[in-house]
């Protein structure tokens, strides 16, 4: 009687024993982490800081060629295992821990198997941003006028070429600021319904997407960074990552949603979201889009306060938080109405949170007080004019990358959209590159620098402004489509070899398009091609220097009217000009030398009329 006791006893521990080890607090090391059980959850700790998991999940990756349900996990004394989803087309499987068993007791016997290469946990995300939803109309849409927007728009004002996905709770993508930019032939996932269709579960990414794409010009709303005039700009899709309405995203449908945009065509991703501990199959999945040339933008994160006893209100780390604090990302902090990094104030009436800079910070961007388009189901309204967070300066970041994208539609990789927004940047006295990175982002100076470092495609007028200076560089090609001109108010310099000339391509004779110089501009043209336009330069009044160069227009080569003293006079020198029709060289009442240069005539030739050529 006594040893049936005794089995009984151990019979019923042996089913108690899972629940019990729940119930209390633990704490184990494994692969080398602190990991946690306390107040019915698990965390991983580092530092300070503790990482919420998902208490019934496992991500794993199998050996060689092995099947899951085919492994015999019961001789390691685990309960039935079942996979609920895939990740990355499979690479990865996430795994169901049935209720009552615990997760860490999990970790240990599949570690003990050796049926794997990778074990990990599933982490809940944090989001970045700090709701603040008093309307006011102060300084409204300051953050575009602050990175130049109206002077980028007369670049580009985006393009349904360039695809960028918003991975996070999803969006209200019916929105009237945001439909047109719906990415119809695949709008993303939702990862609750393991369905197409990635709906707002909060309002957090509805904010996030009006910055990049809200329809600009379409006389509602807000202005997006890329989303067109009327509704014409970027494309986007969307990603609901929580598991359910309630949770926050996970790093495994994080993981699998960057897989997703990848694979449908997506050039950039925005994530205003992190907090994670570090994976090895999120980093995988940002590896491969990395080097795909997917632009990844992630925000650095906000740290607050907290107090503890006896010592009063502390500040948390400020270190960029995981994924942001991967090199192969764009990794985005906040700055304020005075280009300040947004810090903590213990100033009662002001936003009590700063912006993360400790270790990798890329860039900063507007993050406080930003109107944009909101959830209606959240506040009853469809804008906010106060979004703040590094979760609203990351989206300016996306919406400038989208850009950049647009008007140069051929391959640029990571390393080189780095080097264009590092070179788009102010960088203010008072800044460090610690705090700011490259600086505070200007939409403007990052497609100037790219159209002079990269070329690009135009399908409006480019403008080089009075007083400015743009400086093409060796080998770059500007294509200008929709009849676009070159028009040129301040200085053009052309800085072409030999071997590698700079190309300007009209693409069509039409609406008088070509260079067109006004008066007073400057140009300085060397080892060019300038190809298929009406005019091939169009000079008035201009200080002109061209050399070198083939032109081949369809009326004007070279059309110049009122060189007539000597800062105007004009030098055209050791050029070949070639037209199907029209005038290799037509001067008015101008002055110059012209020298050295092959005429190849159409049906005109040269006309000189009332100048003084020498």
């Amino acid at each position: 009687m006594k040893i049936k006791k005794i089995l009984i006893v151990l019979s019923i521990l042996y089913f108690l024993l899972p629940i019990l080890l729940v119930s209390q607090s633990r704490k184990i090391i494994f692969q080398g982490r602190t990991y946690l059980y306390s107040d019915g959850k698990y965390y991983i700790k580092s530092g300070s800081k503790r990482f919420h998991l998902v208490r019934d999940n496992v991500v794993v990756k199998l050996k060689g060629n092995l099947e899951f349900k085919n492994l015999p996990l019961t001789k390691y004394n685990l309960p039935k295992l079942d996979v609920i989803a895939s990740i990355a087309d499979g690479e990865y499987k996430l795994i169901k821990i049935p209720q009552g068993h615990d997760l860490l007791d999990v970790f240990i016997k599949l570690q003990n198997s050796d049926y794997f290469e990778m074990i990990e946990p599933n982490a809940y995300t944090e989001y970045f941003s700090i709701p603040n939803d008093n309307y006011y109309t102060n300084n409204y849409q300051w953050n575009l006028s602050k990175i130049e927007m109206p002077k980028a728009w007369d670049i580009s004002t985006g393009s349904s070429n360039v695809i960028v996905a918003v991975i996070g709770a999803g969006v209200e993508y019916n929105h009237e600021d945001l439909i047109n930019q719906l990415n119809n032939n695949y709008k993303g996932w939702n990862y609750a319904t393991n369905s197409e269709d990635p709906f707002a579960y909060n309002y957090h990414e509805t904010r996030c997407t009006g910055i990049i794409g809200a329809s600009t010009n379409n006389s509602i709303g807000v202005s997006g960074i890329a989303g067109g005039w009327n509704g014409s700009g970027i494309k986007m899709m969307y990603f609901q990552c929580q598991p359910d309405q309630y949770s926050q995203p996970t790093s495994a449908n994080i993981a699998d949603a960057i897989y997703r945009a990848r694979s449908n065509g997506a050039k950039v991703i925005s994530m205003s979201l992190g907090g994670l501990p570090y994976s090895t199959y999120l980093n995988a999945q940002i590896t491969s889009a990395s080097n795909a040339g997917v632009v990844i933008c992630i925000a650095a994160g906000n740290y607050l306060r907290y107090y503890k006893d006896k010592v009063g209100w502390v500040e948390e780390e400020a270190f960029v938080n995981y994924p942001a604090s991967q090199p192969d990302v764009i990794s985005v902090g906040a700055t304020i109405e005075s280009d300040y990094r947004k810090a903590w104030d213990p100033d009662p009436t002001v936003e009590d949170w700063g912006s993360c800079y400790i270790g990798h910070l890329d860039i900063v961007a507007p993050g406080i007080h930003i109107p944009t388009t909101d959830l209606e189901s959240y506040i009853g309204n469809k804008y906010t004019l106060s979004f703040s967070g590094t979760s609203a300066a990351t989206p300016h970041i996306a919406g400038v990358v989208a850009l950049i994208f647009s008007i140069h539609p051929n391959s640029l990789s990571v390393a080189q959209v780095k080097t264009i927004l590092e070179n788009g940047c102010d960088f203010k006295s008072f800044m460090n590159s610690d705090e700011y990175g490259y600086g505070r982002i200007n939409a403007y100076k990052a497609l100037k620098y790219t159209l002079e470092n990269y070329g690009g495609t135009l399908t409006q007028d480019l403008t080089i402004p009075s007083g400015e200076t743009w400086n093409f560089a060796h080998g770059v090609t500007l294509t200008f489509e929709n009849h676009s001109r070159l028009i040129v108010n301040g200085t053009l310099n052309v800085n072409g070899t030999f071997s590698s000339k700079v190309t300007f391509d009209f693409i069509s004779s039409g609406n008088s398009n070509g260079i067109w110089l006004e008066d007073n501009s400057h140009a300085n043209i060397n080892y060019a091609i300038i190809k298929n336009g009406y005019y091939g330069i169009r000079s008035s009044k201009a200080d002109l220097k061209v050399s070198n160069s083939d032109i081949r227009a369809l009326e004007y080569g070279i059309y110049m009217l009122n060189h007539n003293n000597t800062w105007y006079e004009a030098e055209i020198l050791n050029n070949k000009i070639y037209l199907t029709w029209g005038y290799e060289i037509y001067l008015y009442n101008s002055g110059g030398k012209i020298r050295d240069n092959e005429i190849y005539s159409g049906t005109k030739g040269i006309n000189l009329l009332q100048n003084k050529v020498v």
